[in-house]
């Protein structure tokens, strides 16, 4: 059998540590996260939750008749999770979404390239009124945590461009 010990690796500063185990081969696995990740997930969630009370006031009455178009099994399910009672799993959130025409980037990263342009301003909005920073779409220099370059900016609308002269045809008699 095998003999294993515990011991905590120091990171970036003290507050900061990984929990491991050590096996008999030398190998090291994660048994927890680092402090940071969770203080990262704690305001990931809690934007997440202001997101969705903002996208609720916009697109539906209630939290009920929300609750109700989602098929949740409680009528109040939806309450709870504006109020951080329950956190939603990523199948109700992408319900929502699907049901309710707003993207996850929206919900968990506060932007607004990806979604109907007529939603924008009234989203932005009720996030002023509820004192959050307003959502926006990404600097195009920004790159999002996998590298991927982020959305480029939506061309300009047609309406900007200005229109070649017409020319008048005449009528045969």
């Amino acid at each position: 059998m095998s003999e294993h010990t515990n011991t905590v690796l120091p990171t970036r500063s003290p507050v900061h540590y990984q929990k491991c185990a050590s096996f008999g081969t030398g190998s090291v696995v994660i048994l927890g996260p680092m402090a940071d990740d969770d203080a990262s997930d704690r305001a990931l969630l809690e934007r997440a939750r202001h997101n969705l009370i903002a996208a609720r006031k916009v697109l539906a009455p209630s939290a009920v008749s929300v609750a109700r178009s989602l098929d949740l099994a409680n009528p109040n399910q939806w309450t709870r999770y504006e109020s951080g009672a329950r956190k939603p799993s990523l199948a109700v959130l992408t319900r929502f979404c699907d049901q309710y025409n707003v993207t996850l980037d929206f919900i968990l990263r506060n932007r607004t390239d990806g979604l109907a342009r007529h939603l924008v301003p009234k989203l932005t909005a009720q996030q002023v009124l509820m004192g959050l920073e307003p959502a926006g779409e990404p600097a195009p220099s920004e790159t999002v945590q996998s590298g991927i370059p982020a959305a480029r900016p939506a061309p300009a609308a047609p309406s900007d461009t200005p229109r070649p002269a017409r020319i008048a045809r005449k009528e045969s008699v």
